[in-house]
């Protein structure tokens, strides 16, 4: 097996998602409603906040100078995380649909990018073939055909595509 590359801004994200379970959903819910110029991404004093709040709950010494600066520190990383996980750019969605994690991918399934897409749809995360096979892209029903289970292949068969049904029928050959 191919060792996989590392990609140090998903070691990163992981890091923060495991440090602070639920930051991510947090402030996509305080972006819903953002009243800051459009471009800032994420005040970072919202994510210090975020951070603060999970140190109280955990019962840590919120007067510990190194457990301050610690958690200044990993909001300031939460921030700029956040608007790279974020990003419209498909480089970086691509990225995290390829290194990413389940619950990730499945966050993915909603991006416009038809590369993205076809990037999840190669992981094969059970229920996203579901859902991108009946994609509007005929580049990504093809990664799905090429990648998916054998009822992929058969719901495909039909497709009002050529390129689609081309690619089923030499997936169906191999």
């Amino acid at each position: 097996m191919k060792k996989q590359e590392k990609c140090l801004p998903l070691t990163l994200l992981q890091s923060i998602s495991n440090k602070y379970p639920g930051c991510w959903n947090s402030i996509e819910e305080v972006r819903k409603n953002m009243n800051w110029p459009t471009w800032c991404y994420i005040p970072m004093t919202y994510c210090r906040r975020i951070v603060m709040m999970a140190m109280h709950e955990k019962g840590e010494n919120p007067n510990d100078a190194k457990a301050i600066v610690a958690g200044v520190l990993d909001g300031d990383l939460m921030g700029a995380l956040a608007s790279w996980r974020g990003s419209h750019e498909p480089a970086d969605k691509i990225l995290l649909a390829r290194y990413g994690r389940e619950s990730d991918l499945i966050w993915l399934l909603n991006n416009p990018d038809w590369r993205v897409r076809a990037e999840v749809a190669k992981r094969g995360i059970d229920g996203d073939l579901d859902w991108l096979r009946s994609d509007w892209d005929w580049r990504v029903r093809c990664i799905v055909a090429e990648f998916g289970r054998p009822q992929d292949l058969a719901l495909l068969q039909n497709d009002t595509d050529d390129r689609v049904r081309a690619t089923v029928a030499a997936c169906q050959k191999s």
